[in-house]
C-alpha cells in the first residue's frame, strides 16, 4: 500500500513476520539494526527506515526516495528468502531478467551522468539509462511520453514488456512517432514486428514457455496511445503531481544507437509539470496549455 510518505506491506498472516526478519537480517548489516519485543528497525541506506512490526507482519518502508528503494531492491531482498518460503513469482522478475536490467540501477546512472549532460554511448549507457527511466517511471504511476523519429520494432518490444512488468500500478504512456518511423517501414509494420517478436519470447525460468500470452500482448498494445508527428527531436519523460522528469537525447530509439558504441549526447533535467508541459509537449501538439 502506497501512503505518500511511506510504503505499507500488510500480510495476511502474522507469522510471515519471522521470515522478514531473517531475510532483513542476512541482507544488511547488524550494525543497522535497533530491536524491541515488538518492532524491528533497520536503516538499509541514508535517510531510509524499515520498521517490522512483529504482532501483525506488517512492514513499513519510510524516507527519502522509499519508493524507489523498494521497486529496486524488494526483489533482490525477496529471491534472497525462497528458500524458507514459498513466494508466488511475478511477471516483473522474468522480464528484468530477460531485458537484461537486473543489475540496472537507475539512480547509480543519474549520478554517473553529469548535471550539464554528456556525451556517452548507446550500449551500457544511454540505452540502460532509457529502460531504467521508463520503468521507474511506470512503477511511480506517472504519465509517461516518449518522443522518438526514428523507432524500431525491438523498442517497441521493451516498452510493451514494461508496461506489463508494471502492470499493477496506474500509469499512462503516450508514444510521439511520425507515420514513418524506421527508413521507409511505417509504424503500423514495425508495431506487426514487434508483435511477432513478442509472441515468441520465451520465459528465462521455462523455456517451453512464453513469457507472454496473447491476451497480455493485446492488453499491453492497447495500453500504449500512439499520436503521429513530423519533428526530429527525441526525448522521454514523465509528469507525476506538480513534478516533472525529461531525458533528452540525440540517439534515435533504434538498434543502431542503442545496440552499438554510437555516442550521442544526453541530459537529464528535472521541472515543474507546468513546464514540461508547455516546453516540450504543447510544441509537438500533444497537451494544451496556455499559461505557466
Amino acid at each position: 500500500m502506497f501512503l505518500g510518505d511511506h510504503l505499507m506491506i500488510t500480510c495476511v498472516r502474522n507469522s510471515v513476520a519471522a521470515w522478514w526478519l531473517g531475510v532483513l537480517r542476512a541482507s544488511y548489516q547488524q550494525d543497522q539494526c535497533t530491536d524491541d519485543k515488538r518492532y524491528f528497525k533497520m536503516r538499509p541506506s541514508k535517510g531510509l527506515v524499515l520498521k517490522l512490526d512483529r504482532d501483525d507482519g506488517s512492514l513499513k518502508i519510510k524516507g527519502d526516495n522509499h519508493w524507489e528503494w523498494f521497486t529496486e531492491n524488494i526483489q533482490d531482498i525477496m529471491c534472497s528468502g525462497q528458500e524458507n518460503v514459498t513466494i508466488v513469482a511475478d511477471i516483473f522478475d522474468p522480464i528484468r531478467r530477460h531485458m537484461g536490467m537486473r543489475d540496472v540501477k537507475v539512480f547509480q546512472l543519474l549520478e554517473e551522468l553529469p548535471r550539464t549532460g554528456a556525451v556517452q554511448n548507446g550500449i551500457g549507457a544511454i540505452y540502460n539509462l532509457w529502460k531504467a527511466l521508463i520503468d521507474k517511471w511506470f512503477s511511480m504511476g506517472a504519465q509517461v511520453t516518449i518522443v522518438t523519429p526514428v523507432i524500431d520494432a525491438e523498442r517497441i518490444v521493451d516498452i510493451v514488456l514494461l508496461i506489463v512488468a508494471n502492470q499493477r500500478l496506474s500509469f499512462k504512456v503516450k508514444l510521439c512517432v511520425p507515420e514513418k518511423c524506421d527508413g521507409d517501414h511505417s509504424f503500423k509494420r514495425m508495431k506487426t514486428i514487434a508483435r511477432e517478436i513478442l509472441q515468441n519470447i520465451k520465459s528465462p525460468h521455462q523455456k517451453r514457455r512464453k513469457l507472454l500470452t496473447e491476451a497480455k500482448i493485446d492488453w499491453a498494445l492497447k495500453q500504449l496511445e500512439v499520436q503521429h508527428e513530423q519533428f526530429t527531436c527525441k526525448f522521454i519523460g514523465m509528469v507525476k503531481d506538480n513534478r516533472a522528469e525529461v531525458l533528452v537525447t540525440s540517439a534515435n530509439f533504434h538498434k543502431r544507437h542503442f545496440y552499438t558504441n554510437c555516442r550521442d549526447t544526453v541530459s537529464h533535467f528535472r521541472l515543474t509539470a507546468t513546464e514540461f508541459r508547455i516546453q516540450y509537449l504543447e510544441p509537438l501538439n500533444l497537451e494544451k496549455v496556455t499559461s505557466l
